[in-house]
């Protein structure tokens, strides 16, 4: 992600910044593009600075992709 995407996001994100527990959390939602925009912000300027999180996202999406697969094979 890149620095003009980050400079973006944290105007709009808000003064809190999310914590890892809190990416935790919301995670799902996330993938689900279902979070509002305030917290899909406050979520991305997280994963703009957090390795363990863009990981875990990465293997949440993974999970959710191979999944959706089994259960299209059934």
């Amino acid at each position: 992600m890149g620095a003009e995407r980050t400079r973006a996001t944290r105007g709009a994100a808000g003064a809190r910044p999310m914590d890892c527990r809190e990416f935790v959390e919301v995670v799902t939602a996330y993938v689900e593009l279902a979070l509002a925009e305030g917290e899909r912000l406050r979520t991305e300027l997280h994963l703009d600075g957090c390795a363990g999180c863009r990981a875990y996202l990465d293997q949440m999406e993974r999970t959710i992709r191979t999944i959706r697969r089994l259960a299209d094979e059934r």
